[in-house]
């Protein structure tokens, strides 16, 4: 299974030059923002690429919160982004029911509202089988039995990542800035 790595670019953010050596002697680079490439690509010493990784459940996290962004929005409502304590709600609604799966073996969470934070999440997990390695796959090299539960948890910080980056392109904050900031 290939691990595709998002948010990375050379050409827009060039390497930082570092005093650092690793013990090899190869000076690390570090790229972020967006990579393109076709063809193939190839560099001298260690290239260091930073960014969210995408799993097969946070590629499903996208784009059941509309992201890239998507005319019909599926979140936030109207509703809930003039709300601040709506939106506080929809982010803890949606963190608890991963934590809890995850963490407290709980079932699948049920009794979201439509269009809720919650709710996309219930058919999230529903369609996916997450947490369960057996039915969505933990991508290599995090796959073995001792990092699997660290994946895991990563996934669910990435949540609500995508929820505040799916949060301020809805217009709330800025939303034509990019998210995560790029400069």
């Amino acid at each position: 299974m290939e691990t595709s790595l998002r948010n990375l670019s050379l050409a827009k953010h060039p390497p930082k030059k570092s005093t650092t050596k690793q013990k090899d002697g190869v000076v690390p680079k570090t790229a972020n923002g967006k990579l393109n490439v076709l063809g193939s690509f190839s560099t001298t010493g260690t290239v260091k690429f930073t960014g969210m990784i995408e799993s097969p459940f946070i590629k499903a996290a996208r784009e059941k919160f509309g992201l890239p962004p998507r005319t019909p929005r599926p979140w936030p409502s109207i509703d809930a982004q003039r709300d601040p304590q709506k939106m506080l709600e929809e982010f803890n609604d949606a963190f608890l029911a991963l934590f809890m799966l995850k963490e407290d073996f709980k079932d699948p969470p049920t009794g979201g509202k439509a269009g809720s934070a919650k709710k996309l999440i219930e058919d999230l997990v529903k369609a996916t089988g997450w947490p369960d390695p057996e039915k969505i796959a933990v991508p290599a090299p995090w796959n073995s039995e001792d990092d699997i539960d660290m994946f895991r948890r990563y996934e669910i910080g990435c949540v609500v990542q995508i929820l505040m980056e799916a949060y301020h392109k809805a217009g709330t904050g800025g939303g034509s800035t990019p998210f995560p900031p790029d400069h």
